[in-house]
């Protein structure tokens, strides 16, 4: 991308030796501004790319793409579990997939995750007290 910039900084380079006027220097200087910022941003933009292609370079190219959002996700899993994909329709045709009663393991296992869920968006502050109100209000 440098060389997108070179003549624009000759011209300013250029109109900087050559001017003596005060306005066309605070021009330029604004002008010269303006370049700095563009290819600072550009440089940012171009950082950013890199670094997103490392991390993802472990990953197969088919997998690599924008993704779907959750609700589309969640839908999917819905329309698999529940429904025939065969049809076109939402025919249920899984009464397998129909959740069951829980039974108390069940149950544990769902508050385990549930507590464990929504640890995860406290902050260390909370976290910290959350945990030693959970440690002494389940002590054996």
């Amino acid at each position: 991308p440098s060389e997108d910039y070179e003549p624009v900084a000759n011209a300013v380079v250029k109109n900087v030796v050559d001017s003596s006027n005060h306005n066309d220097q605070e021009n330029n200087v604004a002008m010269t501004n303006n370049l700095l910022d563009k290819i600072s941003r550009d440089a940012k933009t171009e950082r950013k790319q890199r670094y997103k292609q490392v991390l993802q370079s472990h990953i197969p190219e088919v997998l690599q793409g924008e993704g779907k959002r959750e609700d589309e996700v969640m839908q999917l899993v819905d329309q698999l579990i529940f429904y025939d994909g065969n049809s076109g329709t939402e025919e249920h045709n899984n009464d397998s997939a129909q959740q069951q009663d829980l039974d108390e393991t069940g149950k544990l296992a769902i508050t385990a995750h549930s507590l464990a869920a929504h640890f995860t968006t406290l902050e260390a502050s909370a976290l910290d007290r959350a945990a030693t109100k959970l440690d002494s209000d389940c002590k054996l």
